[in-house]
C-alpha cells in the first residue's frame, strides 16, 4: 500500500511540475508590451544575405533609435530614426492589440499579445500577418531569447518573411526570402541593445 501511495504521489509531482513547466515557457501576460518604447532606447542589427551555398554577403549595420515623443488624436506616438530595418514608419505606437505604424492611417505591425494562428493584414490587404509559434528560442550576439514567431507575406507574389520579436525586447531577427529566383536569404539580426526602462 504505501509503495502504491508514493507512487501516486510522484505521479502527480511529475504531472503537476510538467503543467507548470509548459505554463512558464509560453506565459508572458505580465509583459506589457512586445517592444519597449521609451526616447533613449536604441537597437543595432547586422544585416546580410546568405546565398543558397550558406556564403554570407552584403554585409551591412543598421539601428532604431526612439528619440521623441508626440501625440496624434489622443495617442502617443515615439519618433524612430529612418534605419529601422525595414524602414516600416517613423512613428510607432503601442495599442491594446500590439504595435502600430502610423501610415496615415495607422497600421497593425505586429499583433501582441496573440495566439498562435492570429492573422491580420496591412491597409488595402496587401500583405498578410501570422503568428505561427511562441516560445522560439534564439541566439543573437547580444545573447538567448524566447520570441514570438511572426510570417508575412504579400497577397500578391511569393516573397516571404519570419519576423522574430522577444516580448518586452523587441525585434532579434527577421529572415526574408525574396520572389526574385535566387532563393537568397536576407537576414537581420540583433547585435546590440540600449533599454531605458
Amino acid at each position: 500500500m504505501n509503495k502504491i501511495l508514493i507512487y501516486l504521489f510522484t505521479v502527480l509531482f511529475l504531472l503537476l511540475t510538467a503543467c507548470s513547466d509548459d505554463n512558464d515557457n509560453n506565459d508572458d501576460s505580465d509583459i506589457e508590451m512586445i517592444m519597449p518604447l521609451n526616447i533613449g532606447n536604441q537597437w543595432s542589427y547586422l544585416n546580410f544575405v546568405k546565398d543558397t551555398l550558406g556564403v554570407q554577403r552584403d554585409t551591412t549595420y543598421s539601428d532604431l533609435n526612439i528619440y521623441k515623443d508626440t501625440v496624434i488624436n489622443d495617442i502617443h506616438w515615439y519618433i524612430t530614426t529612418d534605419e529601422y530595418p525595414y524602414k516600416v514608419s517613423s512613428l510607432i505606437a503601442h495599442r491594446d492589440d500590439g504595435l502600430w505604424a502610423y501610415g496615415p492611417p495607422p497600421y497593425l505591425i505586429i499583433k501582441y499579445p496573440a495566439d498562435i494562428y492570429d492573422t491580420w493584414s496591412s491597409p488595402g490587404g496587401a500583405f498578410e500577418y501570422k503568428l505561427t509559434a511562441k516560445g522560439v528560442i534564439l541566439t543573437v550576439p547580444v545573447g538567448t531569447f524566447s520570441c514570438y514567431e511572426y510570417s508575412s507575406h504579400p497577397t500578391q507574389g511569393d516573397d516571404s518573411t519570419l519576423i522574430y520579436y522577444a516580448p518586452g525586447y523587441g525585434l532579434i531577427k527577421s529572415r526574408f526570402w525574396p520572389d526574385d529566383g535566387t532563393r537568397n536569404e536576407h537576414i537581420t539580426e540583433l547585435t546590440g541593445m540600449i533599454l531605458i526602462r
